[in-house]
């Protein structure tokens, strides 16, 4: 019975439409407004836990329209945060990222391949700090060379 509640009390702070269409959290969101909070869960995350089932550890639940506030079964997938920044990249999304995944496997290959971290920097159009954290894999760690198409080591 007190999921049943629950189950109604969440569904009462979402704006349905048909089911190839985003559901709307109306509820609280995060300070950023790009997603809703539910306690100290996100929405989407608690919407496919009620419609789908338990989320494995360790994953993420992911947006097929990229809209944070959709709660719409129909939207949602899992998938690791691998998985999530791949898509993100794919369509565009990384609007914090300076460089490609196509770029950072180029800066990786020159630095393997014995190429400056200085003379890397300056090919790419890109900070030194830039170069270093993504040849060394301190930005973009979820990021290998299998995860271009066409392209493996």
């Amino acid at each position: 019975m007190e999921r049943r509640k629950f189950e109604q009390r969440f569904w009462a702070k979402v704006q349905k439409a048909a089911d190839n269409e985003c559901w709307l959290w109306l509820g609280r969101k995060m300070e950023d407004g790009r997603y809703g909070r539910l306690g100290c869960s996100l929405a989407h995350r608690r919407s496919f836990e009620i419609s789908v089932g338990p989320i494995p550890p360790g994953l993420c639940v992911m947006h097929s329209c990229d809209n944070g506030l959709c709660v719409n079964p129909h939207h949602l997938s899992i998938g690791t945060h691998r998985d999530n920044m791949l898509d993100k990249c794919r369509k565009g999304r990384d609007n914090r990222a300076s460089l490609s995944p196509e770029t950072v496997i180029a800066i990786r290959r020159a630095r393997a391949s014995g190429e400056k971290i200085k003379a890397i920097a300056a090919r790419f159009g890109c900070s030194v700090f830039t170069a270093y954290t993504a040849a060394t894999g301190q930005s973009f760690a979820w990021l290998s060379d299998s995860d271009l198409p066409g392209k493996s080591v």
